[in-house]
């Protein structure tokens, strides 16, 4: 946001062999919120070579420390290093926290949800800009975001022979990432996701619903194309263990999920998780089109659920009286993912809750078009039959478009018999 800049270099000779020393003071200096100690920056200049010794970089009781030299050829020898920075300083010196999430810790009181945790950078290379050489390591410790705790984490990083390799192990080394890429035009990369049983229980719980749920993932994936084509890359790879709960009741996967992505289509292939309060079956793909700016997913998506039991509903509302029955569904999603035409006919039976009693009913529910319609409605209790039909113009893709008040505010038909 500001700063001073002072100091005085000398330097002597002829044009190919410069020679010279001086120092750079910088002062008064602050970026964001943060203020900067002054600092001090020796410069030597020996035979065209610039050289740093030192610059030191220091703020709020955290350093980061440079050595620098550099060859008008090219050449160059460079080491960075770092204490731990703090990652909730960073994100509250630059990072306005207007607007930002207001949360409530568990005491009640509220605040502006932030990151914490620290990083520490080492990083040192040596070689030519044309051929450039480094190494380096970040290392992520204590990571959390609203008190949710992340673990610890690491990113090594390698560059040489027209390559760069980087490594990040993070969620307490649960998550692998890994990436191989050319440093030289069109950029061909590959990568590998791996998945060691990751919790995603803490984020979750940001989202406000890991009080209710809980997702185990172990898998592997890669990824494979070429920088200056980002949308044309192919991705290969599967969920060998997925185990979600909710609540005391909990649900594995029958066998591996093939995911893949080619040609700019996306096929999820037979993701079918298992458990005694009913089983989940989704067979998915998706083709995109256009361009990055004018990007078009299509969707064609199929999801069945069988043998729901309600008492998994009634635990996580955790209704005043027991809610009993059983639920069957079948959805299709179809068409383009910003106005998808879906059908779902769900049916149920032994529905009970308190005095209510409800032998069974079967459903057919359509969206096309911007147009809500239960098409079908038949239930059987109480010794007689009713049937009903309904209707409402809404867009489903809106944010707000569920809200109760959206809800009043529009027109719609129904029809009981």
């Amino acid at each position: 946001n500001g700063g001073l800049i002072e100091g005085e270099i000398n330097i002597n000779g002829d044009m190919n062999t410069l020679n010279g020393n001086g120092e750079i003071f910088i002062h008064s200096l602050s970026i964001g919120t943060r203020v900067i100690d002054p600092i001090e920056i020796p410069i030597t200049i020996k035979s065209n070579e610039l050289i740093i010794p030192e610059l030191l970089i220091s703020s709020d009781g955290e350093q980061i420390r440079t050595v620098f030299e550099f060859n008008p050829n090219g050449d160059y020898d460079i080491q960075i290093d770092s204490s731990p920075i703090s990652i909730g300083k960073l994100y509250s010196n630059f990072v306005s926290t207007k607007g930002r999430e207001i949360a409530q810790d568990s005491k009640g009181e509220q605040h502006v949800a932030t990151p914490d945790g620290n990083i520490q950078i080492s990083i040192s290379g040596n070689g030519n800009m044309k051929s450039p050489s480094l190494d380096g390591r970040i290392d992520i410790n204590d990571l959390s975001y609203n008190g949710e705790k992340f673990g610890d984490g690491e990113c090594l990083i390698k560059v040489g022979n027209d390559k760069a390799n980087v490594e990040m192990r993070l969620l307490a080394k649960t998550v692998i990432t890994s990436v191989e890429a050319s440093i030289k035009k069109p950029f061909p990369f590959s990568a590998r996701l791996k998945l060691e049983d990751i919790n995603i229980e803490p984020a979750l719980r940001i989202a406000k619903i890991g009080e209710m749920f809980d997702l185990h993932l172990t898998g592997d994936i890669m990824a494979y194309g070429d920088g200056e084509h980002p949308m044309d890359i192919t991705i290969d790879g599967s969920l060998e263990n997925i185990i979600f709960s909710a609540g005391q009741h909990n649900w594995v996967n029958k066998s591996p999920i093939s995911l893949k992505l080619k040609d700019r289509k996306f096929n999820i292939d037979s993701l079918q998780m298992d458990g005694k309060d009913g089983s989940l079956l989704i067979n998915a793909s998706a083709e995109l089109s256009n361009s990055k700016e004018n990007q078009k997913i299509d969707i064609n998506a199929n999801a069945k659920i069988n043998d729901f039991d309600l008492s998994v509903a009634s635990d996580i509302m955790q209704t005043p009286k027991p809610l009993k029955g059983k639920i069957n569904c079948d959805v299709f999603v179809v068409g383009d993912s910003k106005s998808p035409n879906i059908l779902a006919e769900i049916d149920g039976s032994g529905i009970e809750y308190d005095q209510i009693n409800i032998d069974g009913f079967s459903s057919e529910i359509a969206y096309k078009e911007n147009l809500l319609e239960v098409q079908k409605f038949l239930m059987n209790a109480f010794n007689g039959e009713a049937s009903l039909t309904y209707s409402m113009p809404i867009n489903l893709m809106e944010k707000d478009a569920l809200l109760p008040q959206k809800l009043m505010d529009t027109n719609m038909r129904l029809s009981i018999n």
